[in-house]
């Protein structure tokens, strides 16, 4: 009896011919769980949340019960202060690195999260302080004053300039005076000079902003030309002095009056302080604090704190991150760090908001993203990849990798499987914390076959210890989106599809959960009421001479739908978003007897999202109990008469059981010696198939 069977399943390998794919590799797998090597489903997705931000959301982070997101690529860290209570993290990508926490978050009316945060880091005072003394007949002493910006967190920023003076050893009191204020979050526009490709600036007092700062420009401008319609929005400055700034714009005409002037993220000046530290021994160590401009120095040497931190010299200053920096990430001992341009810049161990110049390493090529395993970053570039190893980031050792493979996308990248994974032209490289660097997806695709992907596009997250990473502009037209689904562990049995879109991802490791922006909703992954229909193609079998097969038999599991637990859970987080955001509204008291929810906004989704019809609780029960799709199709190819040898459907079954079937319902007649078994199929299970000329043969087996 000639048969063909296939007892074990795996993914797709589009760089060999359909027909020198092994016996258990496919040419389509979508929509399909495979880790088992069995054909097995997965859980539709069900909507959560439906965010109030318009536009596409390339950005999610869901922080404690709400969800932050944003228009832009966002990085979140949590902040090595992380406290269960307050839940901060800080974040880059959205102009200004940024702070902020569960009560910030939230903290303005309205649902665009976050609604409120600060600049992560403080500015430099500009003013050494003026020191004078009284008393004293001893001999004299030269003291020498520095002050730091202290916010109501504890972040300290930079020392002012050095104020010194020479007074009696023996003086009664030291005093300070000039100390600055705290930097104000608005300014007030004296000037404007327009240049040919940029304008300038001027501010009536000083304004603390730090080359590579955004400064947010609003309201209505009166004055000449483009300038009062092309200056609105947020720009990037360039530090001219202490009252001016430079910003990059080709505009004409004049400023006369008006406009809104502020941070683009303002700084935490609530309950700043400034805290005074003077000489002793060559270091400069803690005297004391005020919250004004003036401060008097009465305490002995005996008596003083703390040395100053990270020292006078400039290149240790505890200085903000810089305005460009993106790709946040944690690393091991309280430590963050981010990059820009060519740049990596670590903060200091257990101070998220300093990042002194010491702690920075710059490479050949930019940066496009950056991953952490163990004690190194993975540093992908536009050329060669690097790593920085160390225990500490003022000591940290960096070095070239031998593979020239650049990354394509920064979103591509991931921290997984003891290594970083990142998506080059050439397929996924894959940097192992201990070994040499590799495409790990050689043995599936060919540049070509990658290309399809668009790896550009990918946005990329772990889950289950899986790679996931969504693309689009994909296909061989440029028009497709989708998803590839890989496993590190297991790269010769599974490399597979989905068949859905999204535009962001969060991958919450504490709960094993994976969130996808789709559209204008969040969703949940693999836990809906229903499931998806999946596609596997089989390899081309060849036979070795025309055949006819008469009989097939495949072991199946039929589902019966999802289990009550799955349907509750399911309704559970659906209801559970709606409750959030009709607390966040202060709406769940106000609807009445009807439970209608068909009027209003709720949470920043729109008018009937809620509705009994429509919207998160709708999508979860809608499909519970809906028929099974349990189709198995078996291809032939051979010529009917056209005069060339083409595929044509043999045969198709809607299997209800693992009997044993004839086949031929399609098509009768024809000999082939190239067949292709497909199954689509939605809560079934396949185990085993098995295809030949002999059914009592088939029977027995």
């Amino acid at each position: 009896m000639s048969t063909l069977r296939i007892p074990i399943f795996h993914g797709i390998a589009p760089r060999k011919a359909a027909r020198k794919l092994a016996q258990s590799q496919s040419q389509v797998a979508n929509n399909c769980e495979l880790f088992s090597e069995e054909l097995r489903p997965i859980k539709n997705v069900i909507e959560i949340n439906s965010p109030a931000k318009a536009g596409i959301k390339k950005g999610i982070y869901l922080l404690g019960s709400t969800w932050l997101h944003w228009l832009t690529d966002v990085d979140v860290a949590r902040s090595p202060l992380y406290l269960e209570n307050e839940l901060r993290i800080h974040y880059t990508g959205d102009y200004n690195p940024k702070s902020t926490d569960n009560t910030l978050a939230t903290a303005s009316p309205g649902a665009e999260y976050p609604t409120d945060f600060y600049r992560l880091g403080l500015p430099r005072p500009d003013t050494a302080p003026v020191v004078t003394h009284t008393g004293g007949t001893g001999n004299s002493i030269d003291r020498s004053y520095v002050y730091t910006f202290v916010t109501a967190w504890g972040e300290e920023g930079p020392p002012s300039p050095v104020g010194s003076h020479t007074g009696a050893i023996d003086a009664a009191n030291w005093s300070l005076t000039g100390i600055d204020a705290s930097p104000p979050n608005t300014f007030t526009v004296t000037g404007m000079v327009v240049n040919a490709t940029s304008v300038d600036i001027t501010f009536s007092a000083n304004h603390f902003m730090e080359s590579t700062e955004y400064l947010k420009i609003a309201g209505t401008i009166l004055g000449t030309g483009t300038l009062p319609t092309l200056i609105i929005g947020v720009w990037q400055v360039t530090r001219l002095t202490t009252t001016s700034v430079r910003i990059q714009l080709t505009t004409t005409g004049s400023w006369g009056s008006g406009g809104i002037f502020t941070r683009e993220a303002p700084i935490q000046t609530a309950s700043m302080i400034k805290r005074v530290y003077r000489t002793l021994a060559g270091d400069y160590r803690y005297v004391g604090e005020t919250t004004g401009t003036t401060f008097a120095d009465s305490v002995a040497d005996e008596d003083l704190g703390g040395d100053l931190p990270g020292g006078i010299l400039e290149k240790n200053w505890w200085k903000a991150p810089n305005g460009d920096m993106k790709g946040l990430i944690s690393f091991p001992g309280g430590v963050q760090v981010g990059f820009y341009g060519n740049t990596l810049s670590f903060c200091e161990p257990n101070v998220p908001s300093a990042y002194p110049d010491d702690y920075k390493y710059t490479f050949n090529n930019d940066i496009v993203a950056i991953g952490v395993v163990g004690n190194t970053v993975v540093v992908a570039t536009k050329g060669y990849p690097a790593v920085v190893t160390g225990t500490h980031p003022g000591s940290m050792s960096p070095g070239d990798l031998e593979i020239f493979q650049a990354c394509v996308s920064k979103r591509g990248m991931v921290s997984m499987f003891n290594g970083v994974l990142y998506p080059s032209e050439d397929g996924l490289v894959y940097v192992p914390s201990v070994g040499v660097p590799s495409i790990i997806t050689s043995d599936f695709f060919k540049q070509k076959d990658w290309a399809k992907f668009n790896p550009s596009s990918l946005v990329s997250a772990p889950f289950d210890d899986r790679y996931y990473g969504f693309y689009e502009n994909g296909g061989e037209n440029g028009d497709e989106t989708g998803a590839i689904v890989f496993d590190p562990k297991e790269p010769g049995a599974t490399f597979t599809t989905l068949g859905m879109a999204a535009t962001a991802l969060h991958s919450d490791l504490e709960s094993d959960e994976l969130f996808l922006m789709q559209d204008t909703v969040i969703s949940q992954y693999d836990v809906g009421g229903s499931f998806l229909t999946y596609t596997w193609l089989s390899k081309l079998f060849t036979t070795g001479m025309p055949i006819y097969f008469n009989a097939a038999k495949v072991k199946i599991t039929l589902g019966k739908g999802v289990t009550s637990s799955d349907k509750l859970a399911a309704i559970a987080a659906a209801i559970s978003a709606l409750e959030t955001d009709l607390t966040t509204t202060g709406l769940n008291t106000s609807f009445g007897s009807s439970n209608n929810y068909d009027s209003g906004s709720l949470g920043g989704s729109s008018v009937g999202y809620y509705t009994l019809s429509g919207g998160p609780y709708a999508a979860a029960v809608s499909q519970i109990g809906a028929p099974i799709v349990a189709i198995m199709n078996l291809y032939a190819w051979f010529d009917d008469g056209s005069g060339s040898i083409e595929r044509h459907l043999f045969h198709t079954e809607n299997l209800s059981g693992s009997k044993v079937f004839r086949l031929g319902n399609i098509t009768r007649g024809f000999l082939a010696d190239q067949w292709e078994v497909e199954f689509n199929c939605s809560d079934v299970i396949v185990h085993d198939v098995i295809i030949g000329t002999d059914a009592r043969e088939i029977a027995k087996s």
